[in-house]
């Protein structure tokens, strides 16, 4: 198998449409956080920031 062909496996193995019908809204713990989110990294220690993105399917 290629690399390319992995790292694609890879990530279909990771990533969702939705959420499992068979999981209860009770136990639904990380729904709020699904989708794609900017986030701005401060570390005072080091005086140094960075921009990102977290992506969670």
């Amino acid at each position: 198998m290629e690399n390319k062909q992995i790292v694609l496996s890879f990530v279909d193995a990771l990533t969702s449409n939705g959420k499992s019908v068979e999981l209860p809204e009770e136990f639904n713990y990380f729904g709020k956080l699904i989708g794609s989110w900017n986030f701005d990294y401060i570390d005072h220690n080091m005086s140094c920031s960075t921009k990102g993105e977290w992506h969670f399917s």
